[in-house]
């Protein structure tokens, strides 16, 4: 499969596909979103940004040596 990644403004519940892209598309796809925090510095490299709340998650050593 392959993947497609490029920033858009969601305006009314639309995201419009850039030119250089829409041609290569042609038929269904599954579209995944990340919403970016104005307040977080973006970074760039291979692997790209996300983030996640850890609070509240409790890290059991016994229970993962288990699996």
């Amino acid at each position: 499969m392959t993947s497609i990644s490029f920033d858009a403004v969601a305006r009314d519940g639309t995201i419009k596909i850039p030119e250089k892209y829409a041609k290569q598309i042609e038929s269904n796809v599954l579209v995944v979103l990340f919403p970016i925090n104005e307040n977080v510095e973006r970074k760039s490299g291979l692997i790209p940004f996300f983030g996640f709340d850890t609070t509240g998650y409790r890290f059991d050593r016994e229970d993962a040596n288990a699996r």
